[in-house]
């Protein structure tokens, strides 16, 4: 993504119900894309006071996510709107294949349904909440997730480089060097926490 419209690209809005061929060859891009198609997400849930034990309770199957279509293309930002517990971080904890329930329904990326692998290789997925170390600076936490998570072919230099670019990115080049800061000791802002834990996924380049 062009690093000068990274806080200005447009907003798609494509979330909703849709059948397979809705996403016809015309309008397939040309760029990278992002497809889910008629997915829907079943779990179980106990039905009774917990106190009765499994032998007493019933077990039912609940809809979380119900035939939900996606289309997302690179370089736009999708937003994701709902009431609370309507199923926004679930559908992208499906995407991501961070759930252990039935799911039925297709993901695709670029057009090749996806397997972990191809999740692991080409996503990345930043958490609701940021956790981060408190004592260590934001350059320190950058290249500390760079070190564990990047090739083990690359070496200090590139890895300081990369650090480097994504803190321009991600418009933290004045807090570089400032502690994280926790409850005990205060450092950089809210909002900037939240960009640190982007840059975290920014350095794999997904």
């Amino acid at each position: 993504m062009d690093t000068t419209t990274i806080f200005d690209v447009p907003v798609n809005y494509v979330l909703g119900r849709c059948s397979f061929g809705e996403f016809d060859d015309e309008d397939e891009p040309t760029t990278t894309t992002l497809s889910v198609l008629n997915v829907s997400y079943v779990v179980k849930e106990w039905v009774g006071p917990w106190w009765r034990g499994a032998c007493f309770r019933s077990i039912r199957h609940k809809i979380v996510v119900r035939d939900v279509c996606l289309h997302a293309k690179a370089g736009q930002l999708t937003a994701i709107l709902g009431n609370s517990g309507s199923g926004k971080t679930t559908l992208l904890d499906i995407v991501s294949g961070r759930v252990s329930g039935r799911v039925t329904g297709k993901v695709y990326y670029n057009n090749i349904e996806c397997t972990p692998d191809v999740i692991n290789q080409y996503t990345s997925y930043v958490m609701q909440a940021d956790r981060l170390l408190p004592n260590l600076t934001v350059r320190e936490t950058l290249t500390y997730s760079a070190r564990l998570r990047l090739p083990g072919n690359l070496n200090a230099f590139d890895i300081e480089d990369k650090v480097n670019r994504v803190i321009i990115e991600m418009g933290l080049k004045h807090v570089a060097d400032t502690r994280i800061g926790g409850t005990v000791r205060r450092g950089i802002s809210g909002g900037e926490r939240r960009r640190v834990t982007i840059a975290i996924q920014l350095l794999q380049n997904p």
